[in-house]
């Protein structure tokens, strides 16, 4: 029983997704601020970004995460560059029992950084899943998309 206790003052980490949206790039390259945690997801093209003073190049199934309030900025290579945005919430619930809804990942796992998504085609099926049940008036739909 004192496990069980013990157990319920865990912190748990929830993430809500807050959008989803595909875009392109042409060859001029973006400046971008993440107020949110973001995750890019390239489905098309190639190109690189700068983020933390570094450059890392970006191809069809690699991904990157942003924390808020990085800057980077994202260039297209000749062919342009498309990719998934979506962006998410951290809730963190447990210990100490305040609001519930504390964000940030200062404890988390989750660190900006190059992602690969591998094998991409289940990665593109989720995508595509995720994208097409944003605008779902069907609960169900809405709530397999955010799942």
């Amino acid at each position: 029983m004192a496990e069980d206790l013990q157990d319920s003052n865990k912190k748990r980490l929830f993430y809500s997704l807050i959008n989803i949206e595909a875009q392109s790039l042409s060859v001029n390259g973006q400046t971008l601020v993440f107020q949110n945690h973001t995750l890019i997801i390239v489905s098309e093209g190639q190109g690189w970004l700068e983020a933390e003073e570094k450059r890392f190049p970006l191809e069809k199934g690699v991904g990157f995460l942003f924390e808020p309030g990085l800057i980077s900025k994202i260039n297209a290579e000749e062919r342009g560059l498309s990719f998934y945005r979506l962006t998410f919430e951290v809730i963190e619930t447990g210990g100490s029992r305040q609001s519930g809804m504390e964000k940030g990942t200062k404890e988390g796992i989750l660190r900006s950084g190059p992602l690969s998504c591998r094998p991409f085609s289940q990665c593109a099926l989720l995508l595509e899943a995720i994208y097409h049940s944003r605008r779902s008036t069907e609960e169900i739909e809405w709530f397999a998309g955010h799942t």
